[in-house]
């Protein structure tokens, strides 16, 4: 059997959230106000700790529809607001992974080796 990857779609995922943007009537501004807003515990606690929190930018929500892709922080962000899994944006196409990993017995050293080829993806 040969496994396969399934690419995460992130145009689909700029797709849900300008649907959602404009269902709720916000600007991208807004939408980056409230997906924002529904961490106010955590954020709240960084700030006691003294940490500087990274607001979403409305830039970044924008320009997802250009870049096809974001960063695991950010998805879940969006994930969350959009009350939606990962697994749902993923693509249908799949491209095959031929990986072959060998793992050592514990505490040889080193203990991971992995060696990962994927195929073309166009």
């Amino acid at each position: 059997m040969n496994p396969a990857i399934r690419e995460f779609d992130g145009t689909a995922l700029h797709a849900a959230l300008n649907q959602k943007r404009q269902a709720e009537g916000l600007s991208w501004t807004g939408a980056a106000a409230a997906i924002w807003e529904m961490a106010g515990v955590l954020n709240a606690d960084r700030d006691a700790r003294g940490v500087a929190n990274h607001p979403i930018s409305p830039s970044t929500l924008q320009s997802l529809h250009k870049r096809g892709d974001t960063s695991c922080q950010h998805a879940l962000f969006f994930l969350r607001w959009l009350d939606r899994t990962p697994e749902s944006f993923l693509r249908e196409r799949q491209l095959p992974c031929n990986r072959r990993v060998e793992i050592g017995a514990v505490g040889a050293a080193p203990a991971l080796h992995a060696f990962t080829s994927l195929g073309a993806q166009n």
